[in-house]
């Protein structure tokens, strides 16, 4: 592996999307996934970036730099919600889910005046979910219940 300086070669882009290119047919499909928590560098990657370090000292040193300055930046409560995000966007899958299936939902509202809980038109959410998941489109009867007053501790 030979990494060295730019010195004015052309733009190589321009040559591989045409190659590319032809193998192109319609529209593409998009493979965008999410990055993982843990994106390390694969040693080739390791590699160059340590040969360019090498060409560009000056500009890494910043870098190293700037990351020790910056050491503990995020904040405990954004890095706590890019921490929990994956669990909500879930939950938001699963009932959008359920709501394809037919099934009804909504969000709760409080009271700072009662702590009583009542509730109408109840079902069990994993039920409901291996039911829909065992027939999927299918009429089925889901048994929901109602609560009136109940207590809450």
């Amino acid at each position: 592996m030979e990494v060295s300086s730019f010195d004015d070669e052309g733009d190589f882009g321009e040559e591989v999307t045409s190659a590319l290119g032809k193998m192109r047919k319609g529209v593409s499909r998009q493979y965008v996934s999410g990055l993982s928590s843990h994106s390390g560098n694969s040693h080739v990657e390791a590699r160059i970036v340590h040969y360019v370090a090498k060409l560009h000292p000056g500009v890494f040193s910043d870098l190293e730099q700037y990351c020790r300055e910056s050491e503990g930046f995020m904040d405990e409560t954004v890095s706590r919600f890019y921490h929990e995000i994956p669990f909500y966007m879930a939950f938001v899958k699963y009932i959008e889910d359920l709501e394809d299936q037919g099934l009804a939902f909504c969000y709760p509202t409080f009271s700072r005046e009662s702590k009583a809980v009542s509730g109408s038109g109840s079902y069990d959410l994993a039920l409901a979910k291996s039911l829909a998941a065992e027939v999927p489109g299918s009429s089925r009867t889901i048994i929901t219940w109602s609560t009136q007053n109940a207590s809450c501790w």
